[in-house]
């Protein structure tokens, strides 16, 4: 219920909903909400969500790194940085983010600016190509992904995201009509997100990616998720 109220952008019935529940609400309750919240930009009642799972699990680092981004989103850098820090200051570390593609029976595996791989020259070359390709669609960067990076680095950082390296993989080294499949053990960020839509259109490739969420189908410019997730 608190899924599909928070789908509907319901947040605050949803969060009536959750407080007269008859039996205390769990992380993954909580944990939808505060997607929902993220998803409609609803930083107070985000905010509030976030340290309320703060309490429940409090070994989960990717609450806080969701709260820091909201902050981020609606410019204050501070407290995003603040939230970051109270991550840190409890022993948690962000899960560093790997992808993986099957490529002729073979599993690649890509980590954030890797460039441990044979073909690290052509990656980074199609890196380049995809860059100039989807700014020619309207692209914009959303560099709220990169908060911890030096401001004038942060769209560059983001091109070097697990799940990109492993999409320019994909486009040099699969046939032109075969599907590219991507694994990723972390939430994919939503810049990525944008720019897996726009390489479907460009190169009319299906690509699907399975983040820590959900899987995404991209094809013809759009998303199976419809942008919730």
């Amino acid at each position: 219920m608190v899924d599909m109220l928070g789908r509907a952008g319901r947040l605050d019935e949803a969060k009536r909903f959750i407080d007269t529940m008859p039996i205390r609400p769990d992380s993954s309750v909580w944990g939808a909400l505060l997607g929902a919240c993220r998803n409609y930009r609803n930083l107070e009642l985000g905010d509030e969500v976030a340290r309320r799972l703060f309490e429940i699990e409090p070994d989960n680092a990717g609450n806080y790194v969701l709260l820091s981004n909201m902050y981020a989103y609606h410019g204050r850098l501070e407290e995003a940085k603040e939230v970051r820090r109270t991550m840190e200051s409890t022993g948690l570390r962000k899960e560093t983010g790997c992808s993986w593609i099957d490529v002729w029976n073979e599993t690649y595996v890509f980590t954030v600016h890797d460039r441990s791989h044979d073909e690290t020259e052509q990656i980074y070359e199609m890196l380049g190509r995809l860059k100039e390709l989807v700014k020619a669609k309207g692209y914009a960067p959303d560099t709220q992904f990169a908060i911890n990076d030096v401001e004038e680095h942060k769209e560059q950082s983001m091109w070097y995201h697990s799940e990109r390296l492993a999409l320019s993989f994909g486009l040099i080294s699969l046939p032109v009509n075969a599907p590219i499949r991507i694994k990723k053990n972390l939430r994919t960020c939503g810049d990525c997100h944008t720019v897996m839509k726009l390489v479907s259109e460009i190169f009319r490739r299906k690509i699907i990616l399975r983040d820590a969420n959900r899987f995404h189908q991209f094809a013809d410019g759009s998303c199976s998720c419809k942008d919730y997730w």
